[in-house]
């Protein structure tokens, strides 16, 4: 069974003004993991007095099991229109010298930095890939470029960020998070400079028109599954999850990303019910592996 580590905060989402849920990719994807393809899950997150044992409820239903940091104050988002808009309060920082202690001690095969507002700084891929030659170490960039302006979040680039997205296995963003450049075809082409000199694979998500995948400086446009998207809160954590698992199990890295594809595309669909199963995964990732094309 494969051992996956979640370093970032879970965060309490604020709908609508009154309604919360617990939210973060460490829940979905989590989920992913735990419930679908039966990984043992770990999430190492700031845990407040207020909140935190409706955080630890909600992911031990699922089988995740959290590692607590005690923090002051929780992690609280403002969604309106299934987005993050604003913050309310960023919660506790998560230093390298901790995160790299919770490593050693679990000793996973898949560590995923998925920060959701800056509590995780860019030196710890760094230190996390000197310190452990053989993970799969993947990072979701949305935490890391989130900052907080005048009219609510904002995204904001950083050489540090480039630094390490060189070092990790897997990296994921929507493609308006790669926020150094304001055109698609720019974007594109900068991640195809950067993969070049990658360790892995540059994901840049399209929503529903699937993602691209920048490996070994070449670009590959990988579609998404046509379906009927109900819900599409945690579809990136899901496609970084799945994808990450794939290559832990020895898949190569185009395979593992059409994979994280299908489970994403699947989950928006299926968002209340089962999300996908490893037959879909099999039988459907074909489907979507004979329409990449090289851009």
């Amino acid at each position: 069974m494969l051992r996956a580590l979640f370093l970032g905060n879970i965060t309490i989402d604020r709908i609508e003004g009154e309604r919360v849920r617990v939210g973060g990719s460490g829940l979905y994807g989590g989920i992913a993991l735990s419930e679908y393809l039966g990984a043992e899950v770990f999430v190492y997150t700031s845990i407040d007095e207020v909140y935190g044992s409706m955080i630890r409820s909600v992911l031990n239903s699922y089988g995740i099991s959290v590692v607590g940091k005690r923090c002051s104050r929780p992690t609280v988002f403002i969604i309106r229109g299934g987005k993050a808009v604003d913050i309310d309060d960023c919660g506790c920082e998560i230093c390298p010298e901790e995160a790299l202690s919770v490593v050693q001690t679990i000793k996973p095969e898949i560590v995923l930095c998925t920060p959701v507002f800056q509590e995780i700084s860019p030196q710890l891929v760094l230190e996390l890939r000197r310190g452990f030659h053989n993970i799969v170490l993947s990072m979701d960039i949305q935490g890391f470029v989130r900052t907080k302006g005048s009219t609510g979040i904002e995204c904001r680039w950083s050489t540090e960020l480039e630094e390490a997205l060189l070092e990790a296995t897997f990296v994921h963003g929507n493609i308006s998070e790669y926020c150094f450049a304001k055109s698609e075809r720019e974007v594109v082409q900068r991640l195809r400079e950067l993969s070049a000199s990658a360790s892995g694979v540059i994901v840049a998500s399209l929503d529903d028109r699937g993602c691209y995948a920048a490996l070994k400086g070449e670009v590959f446009r990988v579609p998404a599954l046509r379906v009927k998207a109900v819900d599409e809160v945690g579809a990136g954590d899901v496609l970084t999850a799945v994808a990450s698992y794939f290559i832990a199990s020895g898949y190569d890295l185009l395979e593992s990303v059409s994979r994280g594809v299908v489970a994403a595309s699947l989950k928006t669909e299926n968002p209340y019910g089962n999300w996908f199963d490893r037959e879909s995964l099999d039988s459907l990732v074909r489907d979507v592996m004979k329409l990449i094309e090289v851009v």
